[in-house]
């Protein structure tokens, strides 16, 4: 019976040379994967921006899908919601916020409510051509006006209400 005396060395070698190879061939693997990644994603990014409204992205836009500060709207560069509070939560998520939105030149600077009857200058956060000679409640109801205002800031070119975000 003959035994056959390997070196370590030499069983270390080769399990090192295979492994080797393996690695090369991964690294090969990775980096057709990461090219086919990268040419599929522009691919699509083309698509998108070529058939797609990519400034609905961007910018703020109203209820009726106009963009603020472009188009009609050139002059009203601020989104103003009617009732933000809509506008969190999962529903809001799963589709866009369920409150009317108008395009605005300045966001509100003082509070004002529906009780406080008709003020001058509240047809300017109203959807653009409504019928002033209404109540307010009836302008609330049909969406037309906000129930209240409250004073805000432009974020992004969004109203948000200053409460809490100003230190007295």
């Amino acid at each position: 019976m003959l035994l056959k005396v390997t070196n370590e060395s030499e069983e270390e070698e080769h399990y090192y040379q295979s492994h080797k190879e393996l690695s090369d061939k991964k690294s090969l693997t990775i980096c057709i994967c990461l090219i086919v990644f990268c040419l599929g994603s522009a691919c699509v990014a083309i698509y998108a921006f070529s058939s797609g409204k990519p400034a609905q992205l961007v910018y703020p836009s109203n209820s009726e899908g106009e963009v603020c500060g472009r188009g009609r709207q050139t002059d009203r560069s601020n989104l103003l919601y009617f009732d933000l509070t809509l506008c969190a939560g999962l529903s809001a998520e799963l589709s866009s916020c369920p409150t009317p939105q108008v395009c605005i030149k300045e966001c509100p600077r003082s509070y004002w409510t529906l009780t406080q009857g008709k003020s001058s200058g509240l047809e300017q956060f109203c959807v653009a051509g409504t019928n002033m000679t209404i109540t307010i409640p009836q302008l609330v109801e049909e969406k037309s006006c906000p129930a209240y205002l409250l004073p805000s800031k432009p974020v992004l070119g969004r109203c948000f209400p200053l409460a809490g975000l100003v230190r007295r």
